[in-house]
């Protein structure tokens, strides 16, 4: 083996030993999902659509984040491309 070849073992070797998984991320909770009834309307009880945001990677594509009489919000997202909105809505609880 070379010297080079050696260097490269040993490298390698060191790298493979220094390598562990770090450690899963804690999770404090996860959004309440909701689904809509159909793909063309938002219910009512949501409350006001409060605001309109874009992802500039994905300008077809909209979030339409509306706050019910309870003070949640509802997030859906609506798909400019297939005129629809996506079936299942984040619910996101205000403290």
């Amino acid at each position: 083996m070379t010297r080079t070849g050696r260097w490269l073992a040993l490298l390698l070797a060191a790298t493979a030993s220094a390598c562990s998984r770090l450690p899963e991320a804690g999770r404090t909770g996860a959004f309440v999902v909701d689904t809509l009834p159909d793909s063309t309307s938002v219910p009512s009880s949501w409350g006001n659509l409060v605001s309109v945001t874009v992802n500039p990677a994905f300008t077809d594509v909209f979030q339409l984040w509306f706050q019910d009489p309870g003070g949640r919000i509802h997030l859906v997202v609506y798909d400019n491309r297939r005129v629809r909105l996506s079936p299942r809505a984040v619910v996101i609880t205000r403290r």
